[in-house]
């Protein structure tokens, strides 16, 4: 076995020494080496392997650094301080804080997904609620905006623009706006019957086949061929599209209103920072309305920065929920 190793070794330093000697570095014929053919036989000795074991050690540790220290950094622990806070200002149950878990996501604002009466809640905040002062704001230099991969930086022009200069300042969030934004969120998941919806769709599908059904048993058209009944299908389908659609966005202002509310009625400072919040939301859209590139932005947000809504759409705007807020401050 022994045996077999020296020649193996022998026959790799054999194509080393060829590969580096077609290259021109093989040994000069003044005596002195070439310094990369001498960094290659330095490799050879034992204190060369040595070498190249501690490099790599040491490149294996700061690998394993560099991923670890975004999961347990400053600015985690203090976006978990927060929502630590919001918990206990919300008075919930030890079952309910154990049953949540916390994590970044690429997101415009903090997200609930699932519930606490089914025993599971993740919430997702945006990476720059990990910003705690003005200091700790990005480089516009560096920002990219866009809805896909490939898509412009902005000229420097424009990002040291009123726009520009106006979205940067609207990352910046005040704790109590960060803990109005997460009480919403955890309201809305404590409240919010997550069956509501799926069953809503799944009504309205039935309800076409039903209607379409009734429609040619009372009419001369089960018999016909089906390009004369398409025309009807159409109509059915758009006419509980829209009802559906109603039904959809009625459903999420009622919940989100109530999670509104409730966020602010936690305190005071919630209330204010529910009004920071939304007018810092909407400078944040109508600033993206002309920093994202080929018109994007007009088609998304309009003057005002409400999210365009799409066709019979009839959710609340962005301001009108800042306008209740306000109406809950004056009462």
């Amino acid at each position: 076995m022994a045996g077999s190793s020296r020649i193996f070794s022998q026959f790799f330093k054999k194509n080393w020494r060829e590969y580096f000697s077609k290259r021109g570095l093989h040994r000069p014929s003044g005596g002195k080496q070439n310094s990369t053919y001498q960094y290659f036989n330095y490799l050879q000795t034992d204190a060369g392997r040595k070498a190249m074991f501690v490099g790599a050690s040491f490149l294996s540790v700061g690998v394993f650094v560099v991923k670890i220290l975004p999961q347990t950094s400053l600015t985690q622990r203090y976006v978990q301080g927060i929502i630590n806070k919001v918990v206990q200002d919300m008075e919930l149950s030890q079952s309910e804080a154990n049953d949540l878990k916390v994590f970044a996501a690429n997101l415009a604002e903090p997200s609930a997904m699932g519930s606490f009466r089914f025993g599971s809640v993740l919430l997702g905040y945006p990476p720059f609620f990990n910003v705690f002062s003005e200091d700790d704001l990005p480089d516009m230099l560096k920002a990219r905006f866009g809805l896909k991969v490939g898509d412009d930086v902005p000229e420097i022009s424009t990002i040291r623009s009123r726009e520009g200069k106006s979205f940067r300042d609207s990352l910046y969030l005040s704790d109590d706006a960060k803990k109005f934004a997460i009480s919403r969120e955890l309201y809305w998941a404590l409240d919010t019957p997550l069956f509501v919806p799926p069953a809503l769709s799944a009504i309205t599908v039935h309800l076409i086949y039903v209607t379409c059904r009734a429609i040619n048993s009372f009419l001369p058209l089960l018999y016909k061929s089906f390009s004369q009944r398409w025309g009807m299908y159409l109509g059915v389908t758009f006419i509980y599209y829209v009802l559906h659609k109603k039904s959809q966005d009625f459903f999420f202002n009622s919940r989100i209103c109530g999670a509104d509310k409730k966020a602010a009625e936690i305190s005071p400072s919630y209330q204010d920072g529910g009004i920071e919040y939304y007018e810092k939301l909407l400078k944040r859209n109508a600033a993206l309305r002309t920093l994202i590139p080929h018109k994007r932005g007009v088609r998304l947000y309009n003057l005002k920065g409400n999210i365009v809504s799409p066709l019979f759409g009839s959710k609340l705007t962005l301001s009108q929920r800042l306008r209740r807020l306000n109406e809950l401050n004056n009462s």
